[in-house]
């Protein structure tokens, strides 16, 4: 049998090199197979990553930055009402903003 060569000889001795950290899985038998969940979470990210290319000024920028945050952040603690949560964030913030508390 030959010795495989080129490309596949490259991505067997990754695979080898990995071994230890694969097998991590099944000493930590809470430690899911797949990142799914985590790729989903980040989906709307990427998505509006693109939209942040048309932003008008640098203003603009920061206020669809801080509101992917706010939104994803409410998304992450399973809070229901994610608008509400929004609202609440911006109000606390602006009070805050003028009494410094």
């Amino acid at each position: 049998m030959k010795k495989p060569i080129g490309r596949l000889k490259t991505a067997i001795n990754y695979a080898l090199s990995q071994k230890q950290r694969v097998y991590q899985i099944f000493d930590h038998g809470e430690m899911p197979l797949n990142n799914n969940h985590d790729e989903q979470q980040v989906r709307p990210t990427t998505i509006g990553r693109k939209n942040y290319l048309f932003t008008k000024s640098e203003v603009g920028a920061k206020a669809n930055a801080m509101w992917y945050s706010i939104i994803q952040t409410a998304k992450l603690n399973k809070l229901i009402k994610t608008v509400c949560y929004a609202v609440l964030t911006f109000e606390r913030t602006i009070k805050h903003n003028k009494t410094g508390v």
